[in-house]
């Protein structure tokens, strides 16, 4: 489920993906994490997420714009590491991934508000080698062996009211709008 929150002072986006090859690390960054979720394994580089499920096609997922503005790879740092939550630093926008008992979830965390003129539109990319299924409030990628999956988002502004956003997925890019 993609769970999208925005907590007091700060905003928290997010997506949980269940059920990816790893890409080369970036230059000066830590070694990834690895989790092992109901699974799947999964490990966590400067450029996004890899998911590698015991059955199923490999999947990976990496940011590629927030509001307009390409995110390169030189401004992504890994800001933490809990065990059960991984941060990496992404300008104005904290990327987490929060590690559930049967899933990971994705998260945004914007700390002060972003100078947009329009909605927030987050752009990802995702690389697999599944076939694309579109369901419409959750998303898969299946292979004869099984799938990757992706559910539908879910904000919530500082007060926890629930604010207008929604999803756009398609076999590589995910779009994440929330209402300005």
């Amino acid at each position: 489920m993609h769970a999208l929150r925005f907590l007091p002072r700060s905003v928290v986006l997010g997506a949980a993906l269940s059920g990816c090859a790893p890409s080369s690390p970036v230059a000066g960054d830590p070694p990834p994490v690895r989790w092992e979720v109901a699974g799947l394994d999964a490990s966590f580089e400067g450029t996004g997420v890899q998911l590698a499920p015991n059955a199923g096609p490999a999947w990976e997922w990496e940011l590629v714009a927030i509001g307009g503005e390409p995110v390169s790879a030189e401004r992504i740092a890994r800001s933490g590491d809990l065990g059960s939550a991984v941060s990496f630093e992404r300008g104005s926008i904290v990327e987490r991934y929060v590690r559930g008992s049967r899933s990971i979830e994705q998260q945004f965390v914007i700390e002060a508000p972003l100078p947009l003129d329009d909605d927030l539109v987050i752009d990802g990319r995702i690389a697999t080698d599944g076939t694309f299924h579109d369901q419409g409030t959750r998303w898969t990628w299946r292979n004869d062996e099984g799938a990757v999956a992706m559910g539908d988002v879910t904000v919530f502004d500082a007060n926890g009211r629930e604010l207008d956003a929604w999803l756009e997925v398609s076999a590589d890019r995910t779009s994440l709008r929330v209402d300005a």
